[in-house]
């Protein structure tokens, strides 16, 4: 991922930085580490990142989107819309406020 940030000073010069960000993922467990590189590929500072994950079921997602105000949901099996019939379905969840 490249990011570029332009400033502007008040005497009318402009700065254009660029940052490039790499995605490493390291196989040991749930972490990876982010690069940033300069313009020449070099990496110039290293950021871990941690991820915790953990099967949830519908019935407890259910819950979860009662206990946060959601005015009506919908819980499906795939993005093509089928229902969510087996624990190994992908689970796509939509939900809604009630906005008035």
């Amino acid at each position: 991922m490249t990011a570029c940030s332009t400033t502007f000073s008040s005497s009318g010069s402009i700065s254009v930085s660029t940052s490039t960000w790499r995605w490493r993922e390291r196989r040991a467990g749930p972490s990876n580490e982010i690069e940033l590189l300069d313009a020449t590929g070099k990496v110039i500072a290293t950021h871990p990142s941690k991820t915790i994950i953990r099967w949830i079921y519908k019935a407890e997602m259910e819950l979860l989107l009662r206990v946060a105000g959601s005015a009506r949901w919908s819980i499906l099996g795939g993005f093509d819309g089928r229902p969510l019939l087996h624990e190994t379905d992908a689970m796509i969840v939509q939900a809604w406020t009630d906005s008035g």
